[in-house]
C-alpha cells in the first residue's frame, strides 16, 4: 500500500513540473507594443524648457511640508506650462 501512494504522489508531482514549463520560447520582442503605447501618450519627453529649470530634490522635510501645506488647504499652485501656442494672430 505504500508503494502505491509514493508511486501516485511521484507521478503527480512529475506532472505538476511538467505543468509549470513554458512550452514555447518568447519572442525577443515580447513587450514592445506595450512600450510603443507608453511612448505616444507622452507629448514631449524632453521639453526645451526642461533643460532651463532646476528640479528641485524631493527629501524628507520638503515632502513632509508638502502634506502639511495639503492638509492645511494651502497647496501651492504649479506654473501652468503649455505645449503649443494656441493663440491667434
Amino acid at each position: 500500500m505504500i508503494k502505491v501512494t509514493t508511486v501516485f504522489t511521484v507521478l503527480t508531482a512529475g506532472g505538476l513540473l511538467v505543468a509549470c514549463t513554458p512550452q514555447e520560447k518568447i519572442h525577443p520582442s515580447f513587450g514592445n507594443s506595450v512600450r510603443h503605447n507608453m511612448s505616444v501618450h507622452i507629448i514631449n519627453p524632453v521639453p526645451e524648457y526642461s533643460a532651463s529649470q532646476q528640479i528641485p530634490e524631493l527629501d524628507g522635510p520638503r515632502a513632509a511640508g508638502a502634506q502639511g501645506r495639503y492638509d492645511k488647504g494651502e497647496v501651492i499652485q504649479p506654473e501652468r506650462l503649455r505645449t503649443s501656442d494656441t493663440e491667434s494672430n
